[in-house]
């Protein structure tokens, strides 16, 4: 495949998700904050919150990522 001419921000892959699948970026956005907010709290720095089969990875109360808890690093 040939390598695009354009890169594209976060931002316009969500809208195309949206767009596209019709998959609510906001709904999601609410699920993920409460399974966070369900694995606990911290306070300073960068932390990892665990829920069932994810990982939750957030700073400043900031989910900044997610992943699956058998995924490699």
């Amino acid at each position: 495949m040939k390598k695009p001419r354009h890169r594209v921000s976060d931002y316009a892959l969500l809208q195309y998700i949206e767009t596209v699948t019709g998959v609510e970026v906001e709904a999601l956005r609410q699920v993920i904050a409460a399974r966070a907010d369900a694995a606990g709290t911290a306070n300073a720095g960068m932390y990892e919150l665990a829920s069932e089969d994810l990982r939750f990875y957030a700073s400043g109360g900031t989910v900044c990522g997610v992943r699956a808890k058998n995924a490699r690093e």
